[in-house]
């Protein structure tokens, strides 16, 4: 999956939706598309509310953790632990967690164990 689609994955999986509004600044037969959650109130003259960048933030990563429920945050750590290991493939997946190379885990191999937690990684 590139980056982009990892974002997008994530970023709907955590309640962001595609929307559209008229931006009433400029003119009002303008059509504008962005993401927003859906407690947002509509973005009157904004153009774009980015999504989070999942694959290079941590913070995000981590707000889109707390999404899952316990047995999904299991889950994501077996996942976790085995993108990990991908890259160590001498070592244990036990003594990884020992000394904290899961802990140091990127941002983006984080979004891959979240995808694969919630079924959304296409390869």
């Amino acid at each position: 999956m590139t980056d982009q689609e990892i974002n997008i994955a994530i970023a709907e999986a955590c309640g962001w939706v595609w929307t559209y509004g008229h931006n009433s600044l400029y003119d009002k037969c303008s059509v504008l598309r962005y993401w927003r959650l859906p407690q947002m109130k509509p973005l009157e003259g904004v153009a774009y509310k980015d999504i989070p960048q999942f694959c290079t933030d941590l913070n995000a990563m981590h707000e889109a953790w707390l999404s899952l429920n316990l047995g999904e945050q299991c889950e994501f750590s077996d996942y976790l632990a085995e993108i990990v290991c991908r890259n160590q493939p001498n070592r244990l997946m036990y003594d990884l967690t020992l000394h904290g190379v899961i802990e140091n885990a990127t941002a983006h191999q984080r979004a891959e164990a979240f995808l694969r937690t919630i079924g959304k990684w296409t390869t």
